[in-house]
């Protein structure tokens, strides 16, 4: 029973610990410096990084490696999005170090998807020690908010004459480029994830509640058959009739508290994925005629 209660604790414990949990991964360093100064570089980055809110994490393999595994570039911000998602992490901290005649040029950047990628450059002597690095980057792992990213929508061009009729344009055609789609992601992967583990922890919890209630179901059939002849009887009769009462009692906890981690797991799915369909279509003017808007959440 008591290891059945330390279950409980640790997935209700769990659920709440995982849903508030900000999460910042360090990866190693790209570049053509010597695998070993890439290394003490990316020591250095771990070391700065530790003032950064929330969980922060060494990554084991570096942006470039990830990119390629998903086969996309990582000089690209959609690429480095796919990585951060792929990796269910809030924030990535990433940069290279290349060597070229004696010196060694550090490039240190901090990702965070909707925020401007926050970067900065320092050149170093090859002889010099990594922290040598740390007073110039320092401020790449500040807990100050960081910029949000411009808006990259087109705007209708102020040069464009009026057209000289009165009739209305043609509607742009599928593949001609005069559409204007904007979209938005919708929850996160992390977000999804962390619903779908408050489900199946609710799940399980029901399971060990049913486990439980077949245990004391075996437990009665035993109570029903077991003899009543001498008082030793009578006191292993009582012995079984407690441990069949306290199964169901456990059974009885463990299924309710189920039943509402479970439905509590489900709303928030529910929520998400309805969220995430929501769209609004809107008219926009562009140059030479018209287009439409789409954002939402994808």
């Amino acid at each position: 029973m008591k290891s059945l209660v330390v279950v409980f604790s640790v997935l209700l414990c769990g659920v709440g610990l995982a849903d508030n949990k900000h999460t910042v991964l360090v990866l190693p360093l790209d570049g053509n410096a010597p695998p070993a100064t890439r290394q003490k570089l990316s020591a250095s980055f771990q070391k700065m990084a530790r003032v950064l809110d929330g969980d922060v994490q060494a990554g084991k393999t570096s942006l470039g490696d990830t990119a390629s595994m998903l086969a996309c570039d990582p000089a690209k911000r959609a690429c480095v999005e796919n990585v951060r998602a792929t990796l269910n992490v809030d924030e990535l901290v990433y940069g290279t170090a290349n060597e070229d005649n004696g010196q060694i040029t550090v490039v240190a950047k901090r990702y965070k998807r909707g925020k401007k990628t926050v970067e900065r450059t320092v050149t170093v002597s090859s002889n010099d020690p990594p922290s040598k690095v740390e007073p110039e980057l320092v401020s790449v792992f500040s807990n100050d908010p960081m910029p949000d990213e411009p808006d990259a929508s087109p705007s209708p061009s102020p040069s464009a004459s009026p057209s000289p009729s009165p009739s209305p344009s043609p509607s742009p055609s599928p593949g001609d480029g005069s559409a204007s789609t904007g979209t938005t992601t919708g929850g996160s992967n992390r977000e999804r994830n962390i619903d779908i583990a408050i489900t199946a922890g609710g799940g399980v919890m029901v399971l060990l509640g049913l486990a439980l209630w077949a245990e004391k179901s075996s437990l009665q059939d035993d109570i029903d058959s077991h003899p009543t002849n001498t008082v030793n009887d009578f006191k292993d009769l009582q012995d079984l009739e407690d441990k069949a009462s306290r199964r169901g009692w456990a059974g009885t906890i463990f299924v309710i508290a189920g039943l509402a981690v479970g439905g509590y797991g489900g709303y928030r799915l529910y929520k998400y994925y309805k969220n995430k369909n929501e769209t609004t279509i809107a008219p926009t003017p562009v140059e030479g005629g018209a287009a439409v808007t789409i954002m939402g959440r994808w």
